[in-house]
């Protein structure tokens, strides 16, 4: 099995319930010797925050960590002090937050779907652990080695399994679960509000055995219930502040400085009678009341346009997948991809890591349960080459990576295996996937179609970008013609036409939905003539040909006053061998 990464929230929500104390015991353990292992490397590699949503498993049982700056979705997790903004930059004082972080996440883990007055089924002696983790003050938290060593005394008393096959067996059950019709895990799993609610459920089952930290819970604590959630008598935890939340584009949910998720993308699973609301329940708004300065400040427009300027994602491969050498910071890499939407993502490797390692963080980064069709390509002359997962990334990087005088190796995720119908998709977010590939491959003319098919993918694009047009707002000029129409297409049909014709077009798909819209530009991109197909050049008695490989064979293309013509095919099915001369 592959070893793609699942989150531990998409392993409690495939399951619908909490995590039993056995596994608990591994995961803890897993995570505390993951977290030394890191920190062996360096506090620099050190993440910021553990929670249910950047802790990430994989199949083979290793753990990975996904950087995630401060914000509302994961401040249930945070130390106090980072809240506060006393948190120190030391090594010691980083590794108690992180003990907070993953206490916090695995009591949430033990609480998940519970009724709040149904008592969490835990012994005295892993209760009081948590909740020496969970200390509001640092100096009576749990160590990092403290709780590794309980970890291991408990595994060793009880003969528990290995962490390796616990983390295995919950990331199949994702997968599992992911198979079945209708059963996609939501990956949006409500993650804030709820830490004051967990400590008083925490506290209020302190065992006898509190020899983990000096400090002591008040006493008197109980047991949160559904009179109290309901009274909403439950204090709330401070904040960090921040400026308010900007008003979103339907669909999308809010994103922090520095932690991007392409699964949060305005087509990912999000109901349309939901999708406009804003994030306090008691308030909504309406589109068509914000000016279109407003508008164009939620973020409207191509995704791939505006997500290169945004911060880049870091992520950084476990240990326990690098070469030993990944201990040395001689040996460490950067690797760059850009994400079908533009985003930029930087993984940490080591200099002898495989494709399959960054490929597997990237997707379980972007949540992409349908990984199996993209890959991971470099670009070579303006032209795409995929890696085989097996494929050592400095084999195929400059020397000049290999020697660590370059900062980064450029990747790109993409489509490499199209279907020829775009209704065996399954997810939405994969779809919309092939939407960004196809969207960007048209507007760069790396897909040809001709200028009447072209203007009308156009308006499905301004519609699933735009949502309606509205004359009153937008006018004319709501858009780039640069960003949606081709360079060739302006050439040959002249801007003031395109301005012309595209909000008419657009117009015409009033009421349809950014999904709908993205479906049926995927439905007509697919009938294109050279939908699917992967271009590369080669030279034969000064003529440039092309050749083009795609599921049902291979083209042979000569170029025409710019365009691709078709001279040869050769039919897969009609091929016996292959040979170079």
């Amino acid at each position: 099995m592959s070893s793609t990464f699942v989150t531990l929230a998409e392993v409690l929500e495939a399951r619908g319930g909490p995590l039993l104390e056995e596994e608990v015991w591994s995961l803890l353990l897993g995570t505390a010797e993951s977290l030394v292992d890191v920190s062996y490397q360096g506090h620099n590699n050190i993440c910021n925050i553990i929670s249910p949503a950047s802790l990430l498993l994989s199949a083979t049982g290793t753990l990975a960590f996904k950087n995630c700056g401060l914000s509302d979705e994961v401040s249930t997790f945070i130390a106090p002090e980072m809240l506060q903004g006393r948190a120190s930059s030391t090594k010691p004082a980083m590794e108690r937050m992180l003990v907070y972080s993953l206490g916090m996440t695995l009591y949430w883990s033990v609480d998940f779907h519970l009724p709040q007055n149904q008592p969490v089924q835990l012994s005295d002696h892993l209760n009081s652990l948590l909740l020496s983790m969970c200390e509001d003050l640092a100096h009576r938290r749990v160590t990092l080695a403290s709780v590794l060593e309980a970890c291991e005394s408990q595994h060793k008393a009880s003969a528990l399994p290995p962490p390796a096959r616990v983390i295995g067996q919950l990331v199949e059950e994702v997968f599992h679960d992911s198979t079945e019709p209708g059963s996609v895990p939501d990956s949006s799993v409500p993650l804030s509000g709820r830490s004051q609610m967990i400590r008083e459920r925490l506290h209020g089952k302190r065992g006898p055995f509190a020899d983990f930290s000096e400090g002591c819970a008040a006493e008197g604590r109980r047991y949160s219930t559904d009179s109290d959630s309901k009274s909403g008598s439950l204090p709330q935890r401070q904040r960090p502040r921040s400026s308010p939340t900007p008003l979103l584009p339907r669909g999308v949910r809010h994103r922090d400085s520095s932690c991007s998720w392409l699964g949060r993308s305005p087509h990912h699973d999000i109901s349309p009678k939901t999708s406009a609301r804003s994030h306090s329940p008691s308030i909504t708004f309406s589109e068509s009341s914000l000016s279109l300065s407003q508008r164009k400040a939620k973020g409207l427009g191509p995704e791939f346009i505006r997500m290169p300027d945004e911060p880049p994602i870091v992520l950084a491969l476990p240990g326990s997948i690098v070469s030993k050498k990944g201990r040395s910071c001689a040996s460490q890499r950067e690797v760059a991809v850009i994400l079908p939407n533009g985003q930029y993502v930087m993984v940490r490797c080591d200099i002898k890591s495989r494709a399959r390692d960054v490929f597997d963080m990237v997707v379980a980064h972007a949540n992409l349960v349908e990984h199996f069709y993209f890959g991971l390509a470099f670009l070579d002359d303006d032209e795409y080459f995929f890696l085989d997962h097996e494929t050592k990334i400095a084999k195929v990087a400059p020397e000049s990576w290999r020697k660590g005088q370059m900062a980064s190796f450029l990747l790109f995720l993409r489509v490499k295996f199209f279907v020829d119908d775009i209704s065996y998709v399954l997810h939405r977010l994969t779809r919309h996937q092939y939407y960004l590939q196809l969207r960007r491959d048209i507007l760069e003319d790396r897909l040809y179609c001709n200028e009447e098919t072209g203007l009308f993918l156009t308006a499905l694009a301004l519609q699933a970008e735009f949502g309606d047009y509205m004359p009153e707002l937008y006018g004319k000029n709501y858009y780039q013609p640069e960003h949606y129409v081709s360079k060739r297409m302006l050439e040959k049909l002249a801007l003031p036409s395109v301005k012309e014709e595209l909000p008419r077009l657009h117009a015409s798909h009033v009421q349809m939905l950014p999904e709908e819209a993205e479906m049926e530009y995927l439905k007509i991109g697919q009938q294109l003539p050279e939908y699917g197909v992967m271009f590369h050049r080669v030279e034969r008695e000064k003529r440039e040909l092309i050749l083009g490989i795609c599921a049902k064979g291979i083209i042979v293309y000569e170029m025409k006053n710019h365009v691709r013509t078709v001279c040869r095919r050769f039919l897969w099915r009609e091929t016996d061998s292959i040979s170079t001369v």
